[in-house]
């Protein structure tokens, strides 16, 4: 009986949408979703009953829950991938269409440079407790070096005006750059627990001011980038280019908490303590390189200025008013 229902309610609201698409296309929109909502509320009873089965068909059977919460993930996780692909689909983009997409020089120096400096980013939060517990001798002091990196807020407030003189993209490395520097200075406090707090502070300071420049632009550069998709294959590209910045975020989120971690493990002495060499290292060194090395890469290799983004900006505008006034 369910299922007459669904059928009933799928054919009326696309009778209805069909009718109204021409005159009303806002209201044809909204009633497709108010009908795909109505079908998603029916379905749960049916889902309940399936569910119980599967619980009833793993209690009967040898095989660890474990392994059936993972094949069920699995099979939810390509549902959800095939129900986003078609959506996709429907709406005029395809697998072809993210790769035009992705081969654009600017937005593979984006990712790139991206990718490279938010590593960076991940060495220093995963080692900041040990850095603080074993270095500054508490990991209380940690919640004071936080403290005095709100600092960077207000001053984070220069970026855009630097932004419309020097260059979104020049600012955004420079704050990048800003980090490095922030990070070795964290070199100073490994050495003394009670100068090593202040030098901490310090850092702290430093790390959050550039990071909130760099932050700041980071989306305002990500809108240039959805701009010269448009302006170069005339495609929307806001969808695209946030799933694979936060696929980027992700990945290097991974890649920099487990190699932080490594070389916490491999300079630890053998009671299991961390040593100074670790510490300076995983929190201080590598990141500080590794966020400069992106820095540079996304200075180097990411061409989109000021000046190119305002001559997208006009020929964008340029088309949109000859479509206007074609329909």
């Amino acid at each position: 009986m369910n299922m007459i229902r669904i059928a009933c309610i799928g054919i009326a609201g696309v009778v209805l949408a069909l009718f109204l698409k021409q005159s009303r296309s806002p209201y044809a929109e909204l009633i497709s979703m108010a009908v795909c909502l109505l079908i998603l509320f029916y379905s749960f009873g049916t889902l309940t009953g399936l569910f119980e089965l599967l619980w009833t068909l793993e209690r009967s059977v040898t095989v660890p829950e474990s392994y059936i919460r993972i094949l069920l993930k699995i099979t939810g996780i390509t549902y959800v991938a095939d129900f986003s692909s078609r959506i996709c689909e429907d709406a005029g983009y395809k697998a072809k269409d993210f790769l035009r997409i992705i081969k654009l020089k600017p937005l593979i120096a984006f990712f790139i440079g991206g990718l490279i400096v938010q590593t960076g980013l991940a060495f220093v939060a995963t080692s900041n407790p040990y850095y603080a517990t074993h270095a500054l001798g508490s990991i209380g002091k940690l919640t004071i070096m936080n403290t005095v990196a709100i600092v960077g807020g207000p001053v984070s407030l220069l970026a855009v005006p630097l932004a419309k003189k020097i260059g979104k993209r020049r600012i955004y490395a420079c704050g990048m750059i800003v980090t490095a520097i922030g990070c070795l200075v964290r070199l100073v406090a490994v050495n003394d627990k009670t100068s090593g707090l202040v030098a901490a502070c310090i850092s702290s300071v430093i790390c959050s001011c550039g990071t909130s420049f760099a932050q700041l632009l980071y989306y305002s550069i990500q809108a240039d980038n959805i701009d010269y998709v448009d302006y170069k294959l005339g495609l929307r590209a806001e969808g695209v280019i946030a799933a694979a910045t936060s696929m980027i975020t992700k990945i290097s989120n991974g890649i920099g908490a487990a190699f932080s971690l490594y070389v916490l493990s491999w300079t630890a002495n053998g009671d299991g303590s961390y040593t100074k060499l670790g510490l300076s290292l995983a929190d201080g060194l590598i990141p500080g390189i590794v966020v400069f090395v992106g820095a540079i890469v996304f200075l180097l290799l990411y061409r989109i200025n000021n000046e190119e983004a305002e001559k997208i900006q006009a020929v964008l505008s340029e088309r949109r008013e000859t479509a206007e006034n074609e329909t």
